[in-house]
């Protein structure tokens, strides 16, 4: 788990933890943000590889909803160390899917390492 120096914000994680991600195939983002949705939100009756990359989460793909947005949310920075803006039609499209998930992970540890 990324530790976090000081008092800034979540780019500021231990150089190694952004290494470490950064590092990551497309598939281990993938298998790790499906790992998270299950254990983040106590989904007993799946695994992921139950989880279909590009099927929606909320709605008629998994059917999350808001309060599950917000835990998966927080799982996904404490696991990436990744952040998210306050505009919610952002966020919707970026936690359409895993697939929108992995593409969001992927570009905020490019920006990280730049």
């Amino acid at each position: 788990m990324p530790e976090i120096l000081g008092d800034c914000d979540s780019l500021c994680y231990m150089a190694g933890d952004l290494v470490k991600y950064a590092a990551m195939t497309r598939e281990e983002i993938e298998l790790k943000l499906k790992d998270v949705l299950v254990s983040a939100l106590d989904l007993e009756d799946l695994t992921a590889s139950d989880i279909v990359t590009d099927a929606p989460l909320f709605g008629e793909g998994l059917g999350l909803d808001s309060i599950d947005a917000l835990e998966l949310g927080m799982a996904v920075k404490k696991a990436f160390g990744v952040t998210f803006a306050s505009d919610p039609a952002e966020n919707r499209k970026i936690f359409y899917s895993v697939k929108t998930l992995a593409d969001y992970v992927e570009q905020q540890n490019k920006v990280a390492q730049s």
